[in-house]
């Protein structure tokens, strides 16, 4: 979504839905927002990805017993 925006035109208008509540900013204002999302995103998905290898390892355990 990021390379989308960025050919834009700084003052480009971009809406943004939050809770229901529909936003008006422009690219400027927008692009940080967007990166922190992305990187809490990133965040979220790594946290998982450990929790899911932990149960395949747990999983494997059981099995073997």
């Amino acid at each position: 979504m990021l390379g989308t925006i960025s050919e834009l035109e700084d003052e480009r208008k971009c809406w943004r839905l939050v809770n229901g509540v529909l936003l008006e900013k422009n690219k400027v204002d927008l692009e940080p927002d967007l990166k922190l999302h992305i990187g809490n995103m990133q965040g979220v998905l790594e946290n998982l990805d450990a929790k899911a290898n932990r149960c395949k390892e747990e999983m494997v355990k059981i099995e073997s017993q």
